[in-house]
Parts: C-alpha cells; structure tokens; sequence
C-alpha cells in the first residue's frame, strides 16, 4: 500500500511532534531529579516513575517538616535508599545499611 506525499507528510509531522514532547517530557524528569538530594548524587539511570515517586515523598517530606507535630524522618536519604531498594532498584541503591549492589 502506498502513502500518498501527503499522508507521508503528516506521519513525519506526528513523529516530530511526539520525538518533541518525549524530549521534553525526559528533560522536565532529568530537572526534577537534580531537585531531590540525594537522588541527583545517583549516576546510575533511574526509570521515571522513580522519580516522580520520590518527588511526592520529598514533597510529604518537606511538607511535615513545616507541620512540626508530625514525625519527620531525621534524614531524606535513608527515605530515597528504601524506595530504591523496595522497587527493585538494588543494583542502583548504596546505603549504610548494607543494601550494596
């Protein structure tokens, strides 16, 4: 089955703009992992929902630091290194505890 010039023209139109949006999609991930201490110190790939996960924590975190009566864990890391180990990302997690690759 042939394309017609302008049923090429459109698939190459859709291709660029999905090629745009998943670049922009991985550069805003790329941003918000180097917000999040801890995580931005990792060299190792993390897959995006990773990172998305942890942001919401980092937010639950830093919202319970402002409400005082909660507990607050003394150290965000120790929170990054358990989700990381917890999914499935062992290979990526070093921590004091002894969860090393």
């Amino acid at each position: 089955m042939d394309l017609t010039e302008e049923e090429r023209l459109r698939r190459r139109r859709r291709s660029e703009i999905q090629r745009n949006y998943v670049e922009r999609l991985s550069g805003g991930i790329m941003a918000l992992k180097m917000s999040i201490p801890y995580l931005r110190d990792i060299e190792k790939p993390i897959p995006q929902y990773k990172v998305i996960r942890l942001a919401i924590k980092y937010i639950r975190y830093l919202n319970s630091m402002l409400n005082s009566d909660e507990h607050v864990p003394d150290n965000f890391n120790d929170v990054v290194m358990d989700e990381l180990y917890q999914h499935k990302c062992r290979e990526i997690c070093v921590c004091s505890r002894g969860r090393t690759n």
